[in-house]
């Protein structure tokens, strides 16, 4: 009796073992679905076609990378710049690939690629149209969904980047590229028609929509940098945030921020908090309180941020750290009061997230 119970704890014993082994030799599973989560764009090195997508799945405390590779088994392209949720697609801007690949929002399969494109940056979606913002030409192509194909070209200032959709009209952030820019284009999206520009001072970076018609906008400023080393500045305006009435299209309110610092996010929370940071060489998370034509900015968190975005459901702060274009990044979650919630590791470049929820259109 004392020999059976001594072989039956080994064979239990080596079970125990063999299980062990093939748990920690597993690849970790993804989700079946990424339905309830985080998209993380990862950039990517210039011209290496190692730009990704990874995803934070809430259930799991997890980050799931590369994606798209995993699912299709293709690399997605070089410089991912964006990521857009939109009529069940997840529609991918790849920047020096000079495209947007569509994937199915849940599964991740892809489904489609628009092209035509010359260094596109930032997509935006209404009903079966979608714009596009273009670096190569100075242009925002709208496109049409049933079809992926481009119907137009609307010309507008100077490295058009981020936008934003507001009552039937779409507003253009012209940055500049290799000199600052300081137009919003305004397009009417009835007739697809450029209907007013607003000047800023400089680089309109970022936008926000508040409540009772408002637009935030945040603006870098102007940087201007000698050509010989060591490269001193030699000239220099400070970071701004504006405030646009939406009815009228006029700047109504231009808070100064720093002198010599230059954010390029601006977020929003729940209860209608502003924060900004973020950048290539900005240090740290504000929150940005503003009284009348006053403003006070708080130092939320320390962090150096390459992006940061703010989850509109919980209100936690996910920021993107990219130590270098050939090594893996680092995603944290933060609460607004700057307490640490997770470090994570993710692709090369992170420089935004996206917040998937379940049943989301």
């Amino acid at each position: 009796m004392k020999i059976c119970l001594h072989l039956r704890r080994k064979i239990l014993y080596g079970f125990a073992c063999l299980f062990l082994i093939v748990v920690s030799c597993k690849k970790e599973e993804l989700p079946g679905e990424y339905s309830h989560g985080v998209f993380i764009v990862n950039e990517g090195g210039y011209g290496s076609n190692n730009g990704s997508i990874s995803f934070y799945d809430y259930m799991s405390d997890s980050v799931y990378n590369d994606i798209y590779f995993d699912v299709n088994n293709r690399p997605l392209g070089d410089v991912v710049q964006s990521l857009t949720l939109h009529n069940g697609n997840a529609y991918i801007v790849v920047n020096n690939s000079n495209k947007v690949e569509l994937t199915d929002r849940n599964t991740f399969k892809e489904n489609g690629v628009i092209s035509g494109l010359l260094s596109p940056r930032y997509l935006v979606a209404s009903g079966n149209v979608a714009y596009v913002s273009c670096w190569g030409d100075n242009s925002v192509k709208v496109i049409n969904l049933e079809t992926n194909a481009v119907k137009k070209t609307i010309h507008v200032g100077s490295g058009p980047g981020k936008m934003c959709i507001v009552n039937d009209k779409l507003y253009v952030a012209n940055a500049g590229i290799f000199l600052p820019d300081s137009v919003i284009t305004i397009i009417d999206l009835t007739s697809n028609e450029v209907v007013k520009d607003i000047v800023v001072q400089y680089s309109p970076q970022d936008f926000v929509a508040g409540s009772d018609n408002t637009l935030w906008v945040l603006c870098y400023g102007k940087v201007i940098y000698d050509s010989e080393e060591p490269y001193p500045i030699l000239e220099e305006t400070p970071s701004k945030v504006y405030k646009i009435d939406t009815r009228s299209d006029e700047v109504v309110l231009e808070i100064n921020l720093f002198d010599n610092q230059h954010p390029q996010h601006l977020e929003i929370s729940s209860d209608g908090q502003l924060f900004f940071g973020g950048g290539y060489s900005f240090q740290g998370i504000y929150s940005l309180v503003i009284e009348q034509e006053s403003a006070t900015t708080t130092q939320v968190i320390s962090d150096y941020a390459y992006g940061f975005n703010i989850d509109p459901d919980t209100d936690i702060l996910y920021i993107t750290l990219a130590p270098s274009y050939t090594s893996a990044g680092t995603l944290k979650r933060y609460n607004t009061e700057g307490l640490l919630l997770g470090t994570y590791e993710c692709g090369i470049g992170p420089n935004s997230t996206v917040f998937k929820r379940a049943f989301q259109d």
